[in-house]
């Protein structure tokens, strides 16, 4: 069985929810699923290559953005279909702009 414990934090700002997650997997689950995902058959044929990690953890951070209000977006856009004033392009650029900033920002402590 593969198990996933998550402990997720969510932001709103405007229209956009930002959820953290970061995600605990013992190690045996995540050696198991990559070799499941990868090498199926070699582990079949040699079972010694998964092996009990005595209760480490494999520990992964998650980072989402939506839209909490999908509908705002979507008659924006029916606006801008019909050549009406429009929001669409600011709300995608303000949307990128945040996935962009936090991309960058990511790697960094």
């Amino acid at each position: 069985m593969y198990e996933r414990n998550k402990d997720r934090l969510s932001y709103a700002h405007g229209n956009i929810q930002f959820d953290l997650t970061q995600v605990k997997s013992p190690v045996n689950n995540v050696i198991s699923r990559r070799l499941m995902n990868a090498t199926l058959l070699y582990a079949y044929n040699n079972p010694s290559v998964i092996q009990d990690t005595s209760g480490q953890q494999d520990v992964t951070h998650e980072l989402e953005l939506e839209f909490i209000d999908t509908r705002i977006l979507a008659a924006e856009k029916r606006k801008q279909a019909q050549g009406e004033p429009s929001e669409f392009a600011s709300m995608v650029e303000v949307f990128l702009d945040n996935a962009r900033i936090l991309s960058k920002r990511g790697g960094r402590a």
